[in-house]
């Protein structure tokens, strides 16, 4: 949930735009974890450096971040996760 006044950073690939304290997504998982937070702003037009869960900062492409989870599929025998 963002607060009122929450400092603008920068805007992902398809326009939306990004606020202190969003939670954002990122397809590998080994390098960010399941989800980040925005909360520095744009080192470059492409790179920015986000949050993990884990207290980790790493820097990641912009056009790789989004607003919603990946979609997850599951072996239809094992559960399993796929990639």
């Amino acid at each position: 949930m963002r607060q009122f006044n929450a400092e603008y950073l920068f805007s992902l690939a398809d326009g939306t735009s990004v606020y202190y304290g969003d939670v954002l997504y990122h397809p590998d998982a080994k390098k960010v974890g399941w989800y980040c937070t925005a909360e520095f702003k744009p080192s470059s037009d492409y790179i920015v450096t986000v949050r993990s869960p884990c207290g980790a900062v790493p820097s990641v492409k912009i056009a790789d971040l989004r607003k919603e989870p990946p979609i997850v599929r599951r072996c239809k025998t094992c559960n399993q996760l796929l990639p």
